[in-house]
């Protein structure tokens, strides 16, 4: 009877043979890798990024492109209720066909406490499509109205709560800019309960005092720059000689006060 040999494979076991069972037996395995180091990390990210570029420019897009994308699928939504569409900036015929309309709703809502009852305002009248379809044109309501020579706006100790009124024989033109920084002074003035000639007596004092008006600079410096352009201009060489010639002079004028000094 044949006797069975058992078949032994060379392994790594401290030199020794072991049988093949045990040669790929988790025991026998080697231990786990051991973490990569930061720097190795670093470059494994980084291959993983050039993969990913590669991959994307193969399919014919950029991440910059992808970017582009969405912030125009973004501005191609349309805008929140009650806001306005963006448009581009309005024209003078725009503002003055704008500006005569509402005057007209604001006389119409003053003159009709009815009509009036169809704002939306806080203590004051505006228009219920403002936002919408006049604030674009116009700018802040506040401001258009403050600059509306047939309109007069009386304010209160809250700012937010302020009041139309008309002006008689007002006309439908636009406030100079001193005229509505002026009222604007005198409503507070008054909200400060100042008796109303104190700001007259302010206003005569500052009136006063002489200020150069703009016509004024604009000669002076006309004058100067004639001046100046008439003044012969030096030759280079010679501008280039004075300065080496006052350094000589100065030299020579030390030299005689220490001569002086030394006698």
């Amino acid at each position: 009877m044949p006797v069975k040999k058992k078949v032994l494979k060379k392994g790594s076991k401290g030199g020794k043979i072991v049988s093949g069972e045990e040669q790929g037996s988790p025991k026998a395995s080697p231990k786990a890798s051991p973490k990569a180091s930061p720097k190795e990390e670093k470059q494994l990210k980084k291959k993983q990024a050039q993969k990913e570029k590669k991959a994307q420019e193969d399919q014919g897009s950029t991440p910059t492109d992808a970017s582009a994308k969405a912030k125009k699928k973004e501005s191609s939504q349309p805008n929140k209720p009650g806001k306005p569409e963006p448009r581009p900036p309005p024209t003078p015929q725009e503002k003055a066909a704008a500006a005569k309309k509402v005057i007209a709703l604001i006389k119409n809502a003053l003159n009709n406490p009815e009509e009036a009852k169809k704002g939306n305002g806080n203590g004051f009248w505006i228009p219920r499509d403002w936002t919408m379809n006049f604030k674009p044109i116009l700018g802040p309501y506040r401001k258009f109205v403050d600059s509306c020579a047939c309109f007069r706006t009386v304010s209160s100790t809250n700012q937010a709560n302020w009041t139309i009124e008309l002006v008689e024989g007002g006309a439908e033109a636009t406030k100079a800019v001193w005229e509505v920084l002026l009222g604007q002074a005198y409503q507070k003035c008054i909200l400060e309960d100042k008796d109303p000639q104190e700001f007259v007596n302010a206003a005569k004092a500052l009136a006063a005092v002489p200020v150069k008006r703009k016509a004024e600079e604009t000669s002076e410096t006309t004058k100067a720059s004639k001046k100046k352009a008439s003044e012969p201009e030096k030759p280079l060489a010679k501008k280039k000689a004075e300065p080496a010639k006052a350094m000589k002079k100065d030299k020579k004028a030390k030299t005689k006060e220490k001569g002086e000094d030394a006698e």
